[in-house]
């Protein structure tokens, strides 16, 4: 876990991932975590935080059988106090396809009524 505290944008923002193959999705959610001066903990390590007081909260993962990890989708459907705003990014294979990839766990946010300020996708695999 990183604790940066607020980003350079003056929001407490924190980055929740889940990196399973190549470390893909990892490097970009430190890199993203580093520019934004956000907090950053693995799905696992956020299952055990309270991410209501951020104003801002990233969810990544790479993409399985068409959409986001289950650790992710697990942390948004136990959330009891969810946070206002959130974004979504990806690594997959077919990032094109992100809309539809994504759209598991959207709806997962709509249902906390969390407001979903942007997503992302890009093609990464190991060399």
């Amino acid at each position: 876990m990183t604790d940066n505290h607020s980003s350079s944008t003056g929001l407490r923002t924190a980055i929740v991932y889940t990196s399973v193959h190549h470390g893909n999705t990892r490097r970009i959610a430190e890199v993203m975590a580093s520019e934004m001066k956000a907090d950053l903990f693995t799905a696992d390590d956020a299952a055990a935080v309270d991410l209501s007081g951020y104003d801002l909260v990233g969810l990544g993962s790479g993409i399985y059988f068409g959409r986001h990890h289950r650790s992710l989708r697990q942390i948004v459907g136990a959330w009891n106090s969810p946070p206002k705003r959130t974004f979504l990014f990806s690594t997959a294979g077919l990032p094109f396809l992100h809309f539809l990839q994504h759209a598991s766990l959207r709806g997962r946010l709509r249902k906390q009524t969390c407001e979903i300020v942007g997503d992302f996708c890009c093609r990464l695999h190991a060399h």
